[in-house]
């Protein structure tokens, strides 16, 4: 495909490109959690078997592009926008304590429960 043809042409951006698509790939993994990561695994390969078949150009919109970029700018602004939003969840604690017995040498121990304080 001549669209890649000047990617292909040159090693550093062919590096480029395939850091950026692991990346890509690690992020869906990770936005979508573990339930979704079988169905993004199959999508990427998927797509990567047509980039390494030569076969992407026609099986993708590339005039899309721009406004699949765009809303996956939007999609992550909004996001991020809701992540300075969240609260800080507060840390509890585990309060034990130590105390002997007089009537053994053992140490008994006792352990407050966070819901108790």
């Amino acid at each position: 495909d001549s669209f890649f043809e000047p990617i292909n042409n040159h090693i550093t951006m062919q590096t480029a490109v395939a850091e950026i698509w692991e990346l890509g790939s690690y992020f869906f993994v990770q936005l979508f959690g573990p339930i979704h990561s079988a169905d993004i695994n199959a999508m990427t390969l998927l797509i990567g078997k047509w980039f390494d078949g030569g076969s992407a150009t026609g099986k993708m919109k590339l005039e899309s592009t721009r406004k699949a970029f765009k809303d996956f700018v939007g999609a992550v602004a909004l996001l991020h926008k809701g992540m300075k939003k969240r609260k800080r969840p507060k840390k509890t604690t585990v309060v034990s304590t130590e105390t002997k017995t007089s009537s053994s040498s053992k140490a008994m121990r006792r352990v407050v429960s966070a819901g108790s304080l």
